[in-house]
C-alpha cells in the first residue's frame, strides 16, 4: 500500500492504494492532461461514498473495464 497525501477543498487528506491502482490512477490523468492532484480533485466532487479509496479502485476498475470494451 502507498500512502499519497493532498489537499482537497482546503482540507489534507491521505489516501492509501495499491501501488498498481496508483499507477492506473496516474495514466488516466494523463490521458486526461490534468495532474495527478487535479484527477484527485475532480473525482472527489463525484464520489458518492464515504470510504474514497474504494471509490478510487472502483473508478479505476470502470476505466479499464471500457477500455476492454472498445
Amino acid at each position: 500500500m502507498i500512502k499519497k497525501s493532498f489537499v482537497i477543498m482546503g482540507h489534507p487528506t491521505s489516501i492509501r492504494l495499491e501501488e498498481a491502482f496508483w499507477h492506473e490512477l496516474q495514466l488516466i490523468a494523463q490521458s486526461q492532461g490534468i495532474s495527478l492532484k487535479c484527477l484527485i480533485e475532480q473525482q472527489d466532487n463525484f464520489r458518492d461514498s464515504t470510504n474514497f479509496a474504494s471509490y478510487l479502485r472502483t473508478f479505476v476498475l470502470q476505466k479499464l473495464n471500457s477500455r476492454m470494451i472498445k
